[in-house]
């Protein structure tokens, strides 16, 4: 659980959006897998705005 001044906190993409097929992991059934990947990363602008409350 997250405490504080979530605005300080920011989500951006780390990378473009990615679009995958293989034939391979689907060749036993005759299949074709698609996947898409999304890499992002967070960070807080004051690291002393936001505390993690851990339960013992």
């Amino acid at each position: 659980m997250l405490f504080g001044d979530l605005s300080a906190f920011s989500i951006r993409e780390a990378g473009a959006l990615r679009f995958e097929s293989s034939r391979d992991a689907g060749f036993s059934t005759d299949t074709t897998v698609f996947r898409a990947i999304l890499r992002t990363d967070s960070g807080l602008a004051d690291n002393t705005a936001v505390k993690c409350g851990i339960h013992p």
